[in-house]
C-alpha cells in the first residue's frame, strides 16, 4: 500500500488490519512450526476437547481470525479461518479451560467475550462456537 492510500485510512482502518495481519502470523506461525498450542481434533477425539466452531452466516465468504486465551493471558489457541458462504469448520479444538475468547474480520468486525457456557449443557468441554453474521460476530456454546 503506497503512503498517500494509508494516509487516506482512517486510523481504526489500519488498526484493524494491523490487528489481523499480526494474528494471521501467529497462526501461519503455529501451523508452520508444527506444534505448539493448537490441538487439532478428529471424530474419534475425547469428549473433554473444546471445540472451536466458526459458522459463516453470510451470503459471501469470510476471514476470521480467533483468538483464545487462559486466565494468565497465555495464548491457547489462534487461527485465521477463511469459511465459503454458509459454512462452518470443526477441524480445531483445545483441552484446556479457556478463559476469553476474541474474534475479528478484516472489515472491522469483531467481539471479545468472557467463556461461561451455560450451565444446563450437560458435556464435559463445552465447545466455543461463533456465528461470522453481516454486521457482528456472536459467541455460542454446545456439546
Amino acid at each position: 500500500m503506497s503512503s498517500a492510500n494509508a494516509a487516506a485510512l482512517p486510523n481504526s482502518a489500519t488498526t484493524t488490519r494491523r490487528r489481523f495481519l499480526a494474528a494471521l502470523g501467529v497462526g501461519s506461525t503455529n501451523v508452520t512450526a508444527g506444534c505448539g498450542f493448537v490441538s487439532e481434533t478428529d471424530s474419534g477425539g475425547e469428549g473433554d476437547t473444546i471445540e472451536i466452531i466458526p459458522v459463516n452466516e453470510t451470503d459471501r465468504p469470510v476471514t476470521v481470525a480467533i483468538r483464545i486465551e487462559d486466565t494468565d493471558g497465555a495464548i491457547l489457541f489462534s487461527r485465521v479461518y477463511e469459511l465459503d458462504a454458509g459454512h462452518a469448520d470443526e477441524s480445531a479444538g483445545i483441552d484446556t479451560r479457556p478463559a476469553t475468547i476474541r474474534a475479528f474480520t478484516p472489515d472491522g468486525r469483531s467481539n471479545i467475550w468472557e467463556y461461561d457456557p451455560d450451565t444446563d449443557l450437560q458435556c464435559e468441554g463445552k465447545d466455543v462456537g461463533l456465528w461470522v453474521r453481516e454486521t457482528s460476530i456472536d459467541p455460542w456454546y454446545g456439546c
